[in-house]
């Protein structure tokens, strides 16, 4: 494999996962996981092909080795380090994925007002099925709440449906609309507001 052909899927495998990180979170831990560590397995895939480490000399890579080292060291001297060894290892692949993703960002690889247009397609149909469930008692697949005024929508039996927009819409609109005070920008505010609303 030539380094253009590396690079060239290398990308698009990167694009594919963050241009649908909601989804992925919608789909649950089994998604987001394996994303994690795909994102991972091609960090370190890359650092073999170049016969270096990625991002060894910015400053957030050298405070997490700091930091990871620590929660290393604590656990192995924790009253079961086993166990705690298992929860601590995880860490790395979150902070490979923050990385790499404002490395993207960065090199322009992923283009950020791209990547809201598409945060917000999926944050809207999301809503849609919330405003459909709030109306009709069920989502658009049949999905019943066991609770009641409390709309999951495609997150089911997790009342997580209005959280999870919560947190992602403010930045999600940041990446589509550069000028303060816009219109629309506020409209939609205003309207995945209702949503949360909506959600219980």
């Amino acid at each position: 494999m030539t380094i253009e052909t590396f690079y060239k899927v290398y990308y698009n495998l990167l694009r594919y996962i963050f241009y649908s990180l909601p989804l992925l979170i919608v789909l649950g831990n089994a998604a987001i996981n394996s994303s994690l560590a795909l994102v991972s397995f091609l960090y370190f895939v890359q650092i073999i092909y170049e016969k270096k480490i990625i991002f060894l000399n910015r400053p957030e890579f050298k405070i997490f080795i700091v930091f990871y080292i620590y929660l290393i060291l604590n656990s192995l001297i924790s009253l079961n380090p086993e166990s705690s060894l298992i929860r601590t290892m995880p860490f790395l692949k979150f902070f490979i994925f923050s990385l790499v993703f404002i490395n993207l960002l960065e090199e322009k690889i992923i283009d950020i007002k791209k990547l809201g247009l598409i945060w917000i397609s999926l944050l809207s149909i999301l809503g849609l099925d919330i405003l459909f469930q709030s109306i009709v008692g069920h989502n658009i697949v049949g999905f019943k709440s066991n609770f009641v005024n409390r709309n999951s929508s495609f997150f089911f039996d997790e009342l997580v449906a209005g959280g999870f927009i919560f947190s992602l819409i403010f930045i999600t609109l940041k990446m589509i609309f550069k000028k303060q005070n816009n219109f629309f920008e506020q409209l939609l505010i205003l309207i995945f507001f209702v949503i949360v609303f909506l959600t219980g």
